[in-house]
């Protein structure tokens, strides 16, 4: 399967770096972001970029994150955790 756009649910230099690569390679990028990331560097390196509202600190789990985000989106789905 080949990936079309890509949604990073990460605000970090990370994300940064996954976009620059997707767009190497033709990939279009979406970002997420809540109200207080609303002037984050990653949702202006990202093709798209999508506010979810306010925010739950460092806990993004209430926007639901994942396969129904990144579906509704029109992305395949890609995940990538720190740490064990």
């Amino acid at each position: 399967m080949k990936i079309s756009r890509l949604l990073v649910a990460n605000r970090s230099e990370i994300a940064i770096r996954v976009f620059r690569a997707a767009t190497e390679l033709g990939i279009r990028t979406v970002a997420i972001y809540a109200e207080e990331d609303k002037l984050s560097l990653h949702r202006f390196k990202a093709d798209e970029a999508y506010h979810l509202g306010e925010g739950g600190g460092r806990d993004r789990r209430p926007f639901g994150l994942g396969a129904h985000n990144s579906d509704r989106r029109g992305c395949q789905e890609f995940r990538v955790r720190r740490g064990g």
